[in-house]
């Protein structure tokens, strides 16, 4: 099949190759059909079937054992990811902390520990968990060299509001919207857990929510703006 072929049989394919993976031996070929399936479980996501989703990504994962770590890292972590936000959306809370467990194991670099991260706070939230929520996020933080206290006092959070001013300079506020796009990605993935964290931190510490507004705004000042997408939350199924 060519590619167009079998991005629009996606589907089909998959459910073929599925039934026949118990008799698949070839690594490369495992390698292959996993692909193939969390290509299926993305397309699946992306129209909130997640339920099915699910069945997909699980069906990549069940191909592929623990030695394939080290020559199919990428794989091995999308499949385990994307099936932690399906379980997450479709209130799999259990499963879904054993395998955001499992990734803050594995996670070879921020980026990816901070995607691990930023699910495990939505899961933190949800479960009305704010002062765990915070720590997550905060933990991760500092993995980007981002020191920010759970309590900040507000001398903090005054210097961090007169920064914003500081990198205004004279610049009115509704000139921020031609700021360009950040594209670093570290600085991206902390920016997205500032985001997350404004919700808990509100609960948690009204200081922690303003130093986090500010911080955030100054990250977007220095570096570029980014759009940040919101997790949808959880269905019956």
């Amino acid at each position: 099949m060519t590619a167009d072929e079998l991005a629009e049989h996606l589907f089909d394919v998959a459910n073929q190759l599925n039934r026949g993976a118990a008799r698949l031996v070839d690594g490369d070929e495992k390698t292959q059909v996993a692909t193939i399936d969390l290509r299926a479980g993305r397309k699946a996501k992306a129209s909130a079937a997640y339920a099915s989703a699910r069945v997909y990504l699980a069906a990549g994962m069940a191909l592929l054992d623990e030695t394939y770590w080290d020559s199919q890292y990428e794989l091995m972590f999308s499949l385990r990811l994307e099936r932690a936000e399906c379980e997450y959306l479709t209130g799999e809370f259990d499963r879904a902390e054993q395998l955001i467990a499992e990734l803050l194991q594995r996670g070879a670099s921020k980026v990816d520990l901070a995607a691990v991260y930023h699910l495990k706070i939505l899961l933190h939230i949800l479960q009305s968990e704010n002062p765990l929520a915070v720590d997550s996020a905060l933990t991760c933080l500092n993995l980007s060299s981002m020191d920010i206290p759970a309590h900040p006092s507000w001398d903090q959070v005054q210097a961090e509001y007169e920064t914003v001013w500081h990198n205004l300079e004279g610049r009115p506020i509704e000139g921020l919207i031609d700021l360009p796009l950040m594209k670093n990605p570290e600085l991206q993935a902390a920016t997205r857990l500032l985001s997350v964290l404004s919700d808990p931190a509100y609960v948690t510490d009204r200081n922690l929510f303003c130093l986090q507004l500010c911080r955030t705004v100054n990250l977007s000042m220095r570096h570029g703006r980014t759009a940040l997408a919101r997790t949808p939350m959880p269905t019956s199924g």
